[in-house]
């Protein structure tokens, strides 16, 4: 399991490696992901790294069994 926490919500859950993040944020809305489309053309799911931003609905999770991520929802 790789435990996700979703930032500024403070939402944390565990997951599968593979799990695609946008399937994580629909079975959890209190993660606070906003997003529309499911397809990177609305760019309202984009959820960042220390030094990249990603769409959430094109991410999924890689990592071993005591892996940790943390996504943090930007801002418009």
């Amino acid at each position: 399991m790789i435990r996700v926490r979703f930032e500024p919500a403070g939402f944390e859950v565990d997951a599968e490696p593979g799990e695609a993040i946008m399937d994580i944020t629909d079975a959890n809305p209190a993660a606070e992901v906003p997003y529309s489309c499911r397809a990177a053309t609305c760019g309202t799911c984009s959820g960042d790294t220390p030094d990249k931003v990603r769409l959430c609905c094109q991410a999924k999770l890689i990592g071993g069994p005591t892996a940790r991520v943390t996504l943090r929802v930007c801002e418009d």
